[in-house]
């Protein structure tokens, strides 16, 4: 736990002592965060009882401006030509403590309660233990891919129910602001300089946006969020997946504008780098303009063309303006170092009387490779079906797996009569046990997938060749969970946590073992 200054004492109770502050989870220039547990009454077969649960407090507090009576706990503002710019951030402090708690998505953090006391504003929040994936990578290193996509799928839903259902904006999407819970869901955090918008689109309170450093767009650095957009969410979350997958702060902005990202690390899978580049291109139009285009690109079903460029004059290019305020323009100009010279025959091949020649000589050195493409692009169309789009899509479709002893509905696209790319299956013969996830060649292969059963348990995790590969088992009936590796769908190497994350028992190679 963190101990500071500004802070308030262990032990300090709030809400008529209904809260009590036991440590300091962080602080920023806007709040503090404080770890306390919440007292409340629960009922059961032996009657009424006090208990104690966890729970997260942010107070607001300015470093920069406000001062605390250590006796009191009470917050004051010494500096009178302060006063205006710490009420107004104090009223934008309240209505994000009200935002939040009209929010209702398991992966978004849960707001239970708001009021005033010491002289500022407090919020309660559901306590999350699993720590954030700032920390995790600081402590780890880069994480794997199937992990990486299951957490930032599960961001881009949060983000996606935040920009349809309420017309708000997060600005501020990082690792340090993805918690993780109990069941290892990510959880999406600090709403500190989110924004919310009106049925037109317009912003509903004009102070300024932050921003951080390799995960905010151009159009943060010019503070040019006045409509609504996702589209600066989707840059942030997905400099957030390059963070995650390479242990390193993503480029800055201007850097990403001026160089790229630069080469495809090794590690990553080309449909996922393929993700990143498209959410973080520097100018707006250019990048998945809804969450859900860009979750179709982290699941490889996004066919849409990267860029549309338009046409340019000959030996002319398109490129993006380098100033940094200016993301959104283009300019052209001549392309150097290209000259294309005529092709001249030699004197000693012309012939004194040459026969007619049935193509004009502009369009000879054309047919090669003409004749070349079409060779092959008749064989990709007959060995790669899918890439040239002869898949079809299928609702409800009865298929048999590739050994032919599985039956399943099938809803999605469909090459040379087997699944192929991401659908949803119904089990016939399993009792409408469902999978949604990636098919290859009618096979469940993702890096992450559901297979919920019929009885409530489910699955999440990655599919290799149909089995189970790493992820977690829930089940339904007690809310315990496995985590860990499969083998043959049973539980290989893990670990078994009650509903509560408490260690139940050990897994290795298959064999329980108790936990010491």
């Amino acid at each position: 736990m963190k101990n500071n200054e500004n802070a308030l004492a262990i032990g300090k109770t709030l809400a008529n002592g209904r809260y009590r502050i036991t440590g300091v989870l962080g602080e920023g220039g806007f709040g503090i965060t404080y770890q306390a547990t919440s007292r409340e009454k629960v009922s059961g077969n032996i009657g009424q009882m006090d208990v104690e649960i966890p729970v997260a407090i942010k107070e607001f507090f300015m470093k920069e401006n406000c001062d605390r009576d250590i006796s009191s706990g009470n917050v004051s503002v010494p500096s009178s030509a302060s006063h205006a710019k710490v009420d107004r951030y104090r009223q934008k402090f309240i209505k994000e403590a009200h935002s939040m708690a009209k929010l209702n998505h398991p992966n978004i953090v849960h707001v239970a309660d708001v009021f005033e006391e010491n002289q500022t504003v407090y919020y309660v929040m559901q306590y999350l233990r699993g720590g954030s994936l700032r920390s995790y990578i600081d402590k780890h290193g880069a994480m794997s891919e199937g992990q990486a996509v299951r957490y930032i799928r599960q961001i881009a839903e949060a983000l996606e129910y935040m920009h349809t259902e309420h017309n708000m904006c997060h600005f501020d999407v990082k690792p340090g602001n993805i918690m993780l819970d109990d069941r290892n869901n990510a959880m999406l955090i600090d709403f500190g300089i989110s924004k919310s918008y009106d049925n037109t689109g317009h912003e509903t309170s004009d102070t300024p946006p932050g921003l951080s450093k390799g995960y905010a767009p151009l159009e943060q650095y010019n503070q040019s969020l006045q409509d609504f957009s996702p589209v600066t969410d989707i840059y942030s979350l997905g400099a957030t997946l390059y963070a995650i997958l390479t242990g390193k702060n993503p480029p800055e902005a201007s850097i990403v504008n001026e160089q790229g990202l630069g080469e495809k690390p090794a590690s990553i899978s080309d449909r996922t780098w393929n993700a990143i580049e498209k959410a973080m291109q520097p100018i707006r139009k250019n990048r998945p303009q809804q969450m859900t285009d860009f979750i179709a690109c982290l699941d490889g079903t996004d066919n849409k063309v990267e860029k549309e460029y338009p046409d340019s004059q000959e030996n002319e290019v398109t490129v993006t303006v380098g100033n940094f305020g200016e993301s959104d323009e283009t300019q052209t100009s001549e392309e150097e170092g290209v000259v294309i010279e005529p092709v001249v025959p030699d004197a000693s091949d012309v012939s004194p009387e040459p026969e007619p020649d049935p193509l004009p000589s502009s369009h000879k050195k054309w047919l090669i490779p003409l004749v070349l493409a079409i060779v092959l692009g008749v064989a990709a169309f007959i060995a790669y079906p899918h890439i040239l789009g002869r898949e079809k899509m299928v609702e409800n479709y009865p298929v048999y797996g590739p050994g032919g002893n599985v039956a399943f509905h099938y809803t999605g696209p469909l090459v040379k009569g087997f699944p192929e790319g991401k659908g949803k299956a119904i089990y016939t013969d399993q009792d409408k046990d469902t999978y949604t996830g990636h098919f290859v060649a009618g096979n469940r292969n993702d890096t992450f997938a559901t297979l919920t059963f019929k009885n409530g348990d489910k699955y999440e995790g990655s599919f290799v060749n149909d089995l189970f590969g790493e992820g977690s088992y829930i089940m339904k009936k007690d809310g315990s969970y496995f985590k860990g590796t499969f083998k043959d769908f049973q539980p290989y190497n893990g670990t078994w946590y009650d509903v509560n994350g408490k260690i139940i028992v050990r897994v290795v190679d298959g064999e329980e073992k108790a936990k010491k």
